[in-house]
């Protein structure tokens, strides 16, 4: 006759397999779905950041205007961050080479500052020793790194900096502006090309408290949702297999005298068993 204990076995077994299984699949799938959505909610927040600064860029850049005397500025910027002391949104405009802020002779000041646009068939940023030519005000009293990124003429580079022991984003744009000069013997303008470097910096402390408060929402919400769904799946486990300890049951009834054949409806798969089951009883 058939081994009440070994079904017993299989049977404990088969649920543990269930069990297991789909703890595994709750407790694998869900985080990762977790770490996807917190790493795509991180890159669009830093990609709508990163667009804002490059509007800040064409925004400095539209009022920006070099003549024999360097770079002028409006006193005040339309975006009134860039005009309250360290209000975590900074702009400034570097030259490659160090400058001299003076000159008697405007002519000398012109051509100390400018130099022909170097030939260059790459992305690839120089870094060198920069001049500070203009600030907004609001970096008063922050003092910037020593280089910051220099792209190509025409292009643009995202980096990331610590001013003030705090993470900051940077874009820096290079453009190059050209003051027309009458030093040829026949009067022909000389073009003579200025190149700059736009820098806007803007703190992170938004983007990151951004990142951190979804984080939190994400986490606690997939922990309720793991939650649900074991208990989702335990009560499902438990439905599927309640015929095999309503077999279980009949099998002891027979076992103790009590019954002489298996006369609950079971399943499908389980119907064709209790026939042969019945059949050598």
């Amino acid at each position: 006759m058939l081994s009440l204990s070994h079904l017993t076995t299989a049977m404990h077994s088969l649920k543990a397999r269930l069990i297991v299984s789909a703890m595994l699949l709750i407790l694998i799938l869900m985080p990762v779905i977790g770490f996807t959505l917190n790493d795509a909610f991180k890159q669009q927040v830093k990609s709508a950041s990163m667009n804002e600064l490059k509007a800040y860029v064409y925004a400095i850049l539209a009022v920006t205007e070099v003549d024999s005397n360097g770079i002028v500025m409006p006193e005040a910027q339309l975006e009134n961050q860039f005009n309250l002391i360290q209000s975590g949104l900074y702009a400034a405009i570097t030259l490659a080479n160090p400058l001299e802020k003076t000159a008697k002779n405007p002519a000398d000041f012109t051509a100390k500052f400018i130099e022909a646009t170097p030939a260059t068939t790459s992305d690839a940023v120089r870094h060198s020793t920069q001049y500070v030519a203009w600030r907004s005000d609001s970096l008063l009293g922050i003092v910037l790194p020593p280089t910051l990124a220099m792209p190509a003429k025409g292009q643009g580079q995202f980096s990331e900096i610590q001013l003030n022991g705090q993470a900051h984003l940077v874009y820096s744009f290079s453009v190059s502006f050209e003051l027309p000069t009458t030093s040829h013997a026949n009067g022909e303008p000389l073009h003579n090309r200025f190149p700059l470097t736009i820098h806007i910096i803007k703190q992170q402390t938004e983007y990151l408290a951004q990142v951190t408060q979804f984080s939190k929402l994400l986490w606690r919400w997939l922990a309720i949702l793991m939650g649900l769904l074991l208990v989702i799946q335990m009560t499902w486990l438990w439905w599927t297999l309640k015929p095999l300890s309503s077999l279980q049951t009949e099998l002891n009834a027979i076992e103790n005298g009590k019954a002489n054949q298996l006369t609950a409806h079971y399943p499908t798969e389980l119907q064709a068993v209790a026939q042969q089951l019945n059949t050598l009883l």
